[in-house]
């Protein structure tokens, strides 16, 4: 499931009636009856005639036309070379249709992972959260990566960074940040988190933290946040080369930047999702980036901070 964070989603996130409401009624609707899922089942992998899509589902000519008809009406298939095949429309909710025979196949595991997911709220212990992430990753194993929870796609920085820094002040564990741009907004939750005794470490792109302490130089306010995070005990922070803004949160949640290919060092676009699998990874690249990364200390923003006045 897809949530667009921008303004042409609002309308359907909050539950207005509208065409779009109407549209996946229909689909609903189509998928319903008998004939039109034995047609729409039939064009999953390739284009069929008439003739062929009579033999697949059985029916007499009038069901089959009728059977047509709903899902041209529904924008499932339509018509190619004097053939029928999914839309892309069709195609995607096919797509998700396997997952969901998947998740069906393994019900119980997906009823004792929400169980899990339930203690672990009431319950914030490095132990459960271990147990949810390993549970996540023999599910994501069966049925696919990243289908268990919403995906979350974003427009804008402004957006992503509201929501990241969010789950970054909620962390029950572990937050390890690679931060391109040192957001200043992003300050305050890393602080909070480590004074609630998560496990916080940086990483900063080497070129853009220095050219971001340089203009903060000139905001007393600002400069004041840095050092406040520099001199933090509760957090480890050092510097290197950072393609692109990432953030990893008990093993578990993840929001990723891509960077504009057009436009180097420009936001593009931004995700964040649940998934124990991708967060291992990231964590490997992670600790790979720290490991040739140094340490940047308050010293150094003190020195910026000089050389300034």
């Amino acid at each position: 499931m897809v949530s667009f964070n921008h303004e042409q989603g609002k309308g359907e996130q909050q539950g207005n009636a509208g065409p779009s409401q109407n549209s996946i009624r229909n689909i609903y609707t189509a998928l319903s009856k008998e004939h039109c899922f034995a047609i729409f089942d039939a064009l999953h992998d390739k284009a069929l005639s008439s003739k062929e899509l009579l033999g697949a589902c059985k029916c007499t000519r009038r069901e089959y036309y009728l059977a047509i008809d709903t899902l041209r009406m529904s924008k499932l298939i339509e018509k190619r070379g004097g053939k029928y095949g999914l839309t892309s429309i069709g195609a995607f909710i096919y797509s998700n249709q396997i997952y969901t025979w998947n998740a069906m196949q393994h019900a119980d595991k997906v009823e004792l992972y929400s169980k899990v997911n339930g203690i672990l709220n009431q319950n914030p212990s490095e132990h459960a959260l271990e147990l949810s992430a390993m549970m996540l990753k023999e599910l994501e194993g069966t049925i696919g990566t990243s289908t268990l929870e919403p995906v979350v796609i974003y427009l804008a920085w402004e957006d992503l960074s509201k929501d990241l820094f969010q789950f970054i002040e909620n962390a029950r564990s572990e937050v390890l940040l690679a931060n391109r741009t040192l957001d200043p907004n992003a300050v305050p939750p890393v602080i909070k988190a480590t004074r609630a005794g998560k496990k916080v470490r940086i990483l900063n792109d080497i070129d853009l933290v220095n050219q971001r302490l340089k203009l903060a130089t000139m905001d007393k306010n600002i400069m004041s946040l840095y050092r406040s995070l520099f001199s933090s005990s509760g957090v480890k922070i050092r510097v290197t080369g950072v393609p692109y803004s990432f953030v990893i949160v008990d093993g578990l949640e993840l929001g990723i930047e891509i960077i504009n290919p057009i436009k180097l060092n420009q936001f593009f676009i931004g995700y964040r999702f649940r998934s124990a699998t991708l967060a291992e990874k990231m964590k490997s690249f992670y600790e790979e980036m720290w490991e040739s990364a140094r340490e940047y200390k308050i010293e150094d923003v003190n020195k910026i901070y000089a050389e300034a006045y």
